[in-house]
């Protein structure tokens, strides 16, 4: 088994477990779940482009995140 792979799968998992209720709903439904923007701006009652703009910022938040872990990981 690849333990770095399952590690980075964790790390992900916690990341994602962190960020604000809002953006992880998008970062679940649109890349856990595979929705299109028009699909998740359907179910959350929000115009394509606000979902476009937040689900920018989702990963963005995301993205710091991760870089925050892995800058952790590199320098501890």
């Amino acid at each position: 088994m690849d333990t770095s792979r399952w590690s980075g799968h964790v790390t992900v998992q916690a990341a994602v477990r962190d960020l604000a209720a809002a953006h992880r709903e998008l970062i679940m439904l649109v890349h856990w779940d595979g929705l299109t923007l028009a699909e998740a701006a359907e179910l959350l009652g929000l115009n394509p482009s606000a979902v476009r703009s937040r689900c920018s910022a989702a990963r963005a938040a995301l993205r710091a995140a991760l870089l925050d872990t892995t800058e952790v990981a590199t320098t501890g």
